[in-house]
């Protein structure tokens, strides 16, 4: 999914099965699907955008009849509590402190 500002795009990500942290940590495979690939670019930060795109993500989600979505992040935890994601577990990945997250939709 991407959002466009002025017909250029400035946020993207989206639902996917696979993600890395499965590699690393087997034990989430059970889980899916992952928010991945959430990004804003640079110029378009600290606008919404994120939480907006977030959101969007969401709603497709339940309209496919996904009851959970899970997602890990180093970077934006505080976002995604805001927007209601709870912590399930904290992990070592790729040398991070990463929170792995679910939200009931």
């Amino acid at each position: 999914m991407v959002l466009s500002k002025n017909n250029i795009p400035a946020a993207t990500g989206g639902l996917y099965n696979k993600v890395g942290l499965l590699k690393e940590h087997e034990r989430f495979q059970k889980f899916k699907p992952w928010v991945a690939l959430l990004y804003t670019n640079t110029n378009n930060r600290n606008q919404g955008l994120g939480h907006l795109l977030l959101n969007k993500i969401e709603e497709e989600a339940k309209k496919t009849g996904l009851k959970n979505i899970y997602l890990f992040t180093f970077t934006a935890e505080n976002l995604y509590k805001r927007a209601g994601w709870k912590e399930m577990e904290r992990v070592n990945y790729r040398g991070n402190d990463t929170v792995v997250m679910e939200k009931f939709l």
